[in-house]
């Protein structure tokens, strides 16, 4: 399938789901494709695809300046252990350091 780079994946992925339904090719209580037969249709893993997203909108949230950890993993929709979990994984260095690290660079 060709991805619409316009829309996002999970309107993309909802989309063809949907395609599927109104073309009578998968019946009433079919299982969905698994996360690997998405992947080959879509050329992206949707877990990788949200996680550089949340990466994305993480790092746009620290640019504010005055913010705190607490008020970003608030607006992601983390709890604070998730979020420093995720800064350490994605980011390797605490939500503190990010947030310095990011206003640094502006």
């Amino acid at each position: 399938m060709i991805t619409n780079d316009n829309k996002p994946l999970f309107l993309q992925i909802k989309a063809w789901i949907e395609d599927h339904i109104l073309r009578d090719e998968w019946q009433s209580g079919s299982q969905l494709p698994s996360v690997r037969e998405l992947s080959a249709e879509f050329g992206v893993n949707p877990k990788q695809w949200l996680t550089e997203k949340m990466k994305s909108r993480i790092l746009h949230l620290a640019k504010v300046r005055d913010t705190t950890p607490t008020e970003i993993a608030n607006k992601v929709h983390m709890s604070q252990i998730k979020f420093f979990k995720f800064c350490r994984k994605y980011f390797d260095c605490t939500a503190t350091e990010l947030i310095v690290r990011v206003q640094g660079e502006e």
